[in-house]
């Protein structure tokens, strides 16, 4: 990777490890009689957050835009679909259940892609990306915590979809990319403002909108979470839409699957837990995946490069 990547990847692990920190203190912290269920809502306060810091960094858009505001509003509806799936699986099946199967987000970002013809990955591509995902769910696998609980399938579907979701915001972004150059502020305030307005009406649909504020009001405590929930998403998708604009939604999606490994295997680390067989074996092919993803990109560079100059 070169060190403009590493800078990215390393915002998007820095931002989105705290905003698990955030989401976990306030979705479990004990609030006496009162129960948590706003999960629509926490994704409703991520948006609004990442709204704002795209207009507060308005002065960074390209007024000259070409991208069709068509593109924007259907990468945006599928791109807050995802996020509410995702949280609509979680009433259906365990955390760790839908941690694995969001691990094969850059399996679903390849194929969509593939299938929409936006973009075709050679073998080696698709060999990496399978070393690092089938990597990352061997480290999170855990049998005796990923059984689901709830209606059988329903969880599971929900997990389809989100993925499915994944794959067509990774799609319309290499197409905006490729067709359009759009930029990272325009793409970001549009994005989240069109998926502000559905989660406005989804929210007021199920009549949970105002019962978050009463939850907030009644348990001032967990303000200063959501704040930096609401700081850490935007600094954290900051950072993803750049390296989707830079380097396409692909590396961005290996990003963000790898970011739990990393952030469990740096827990290890610190408090000297040990590690499973198992989970030593997934460390490895994920390693392996990356490190091969590099090489094989970083000569492909160098062979591009050389017949470039060998041309002239």
């Amino acid at each position: 990777m070169t060190v403009e990547k590493l800078y990215f990847a390393g915002g998007i692990l820095t931002f989105y490890g705290l905003l698990g920190i955030a989401q976990e203190k306030i979705t479990k912290a004990d609030y006496g009689d009162d129960k948590f269920i706003y999960q629509a809502e926490l994704v409703f306060t991520m948006v609004l957050s990442n709204l704002v810091f795209a207009a507060w960094s308005g002065s960074k858009r390209d007024q000259n835009d070409k991208t069709p505001k068509l593109i924007y509003i259907l990468c945006a509806i599928c791109y807050v679909t995802a996020m509410l799936s995702s949280n609509y699986a979680l009433k259906h099946v365990s955390y760790p259940t839908q941690v694995l199967g969001k691990s094969c987000k850059p399996v679903a970002v390849m194929l969509m892609c593939l299938l929409l013809r936006q973009k075709s990955y050679n073998f080696s591509k698709y060999f990496c990306v399978f070393l690092i995902v089938a990597g990352v769910m061997m480290f999170l696998y855990n049998p005796k915590k990923s059984t689901g609980s709830g209606e059988l399938g329903t969880g599971e579907l929900w997990i389809l979809a989100s993925l499915a979701m994944d794959g067509c915001v990774a799609s319309c972004q290499e197409f905006m990319k490729k067709n359009y150059q759009s930029p990272k502020s325009n793409m970001m305030l549009n994005l989240n403002l069109v998926a502000l307005i559905v989660l406005v009406g989804q929210s007021l649909a199920s009549g949970t909108f105002f019962g978050f504020f009463g939850f907030v009001q009644r348990n001032p405590d967990c303000m200063k979470w959501l704040a930096a929930l609401g700081i850490c998403s935007a600094l954290g998708q900051h950072f993803i839409f750049s390296i989707v604009t830079g380097y396409g939604p692909l590396l961005c999606s290996i990003v963000t699957t790898t970011r739990k490994f990393f952030t469990i295997l740096l827990s290890v680390v610190l408090f000297g837990n040990s590690l499973t067989t198992q989970q030593w074996s997934g460390s490895v092919l994920v390693f392996i995946g990356l490190a091969l993803d590099g090489f094989l990109e970083s000569r492909a560079k160098s062979g591009a490069a050389a017949q470039k100059k060998k041309s002239k």
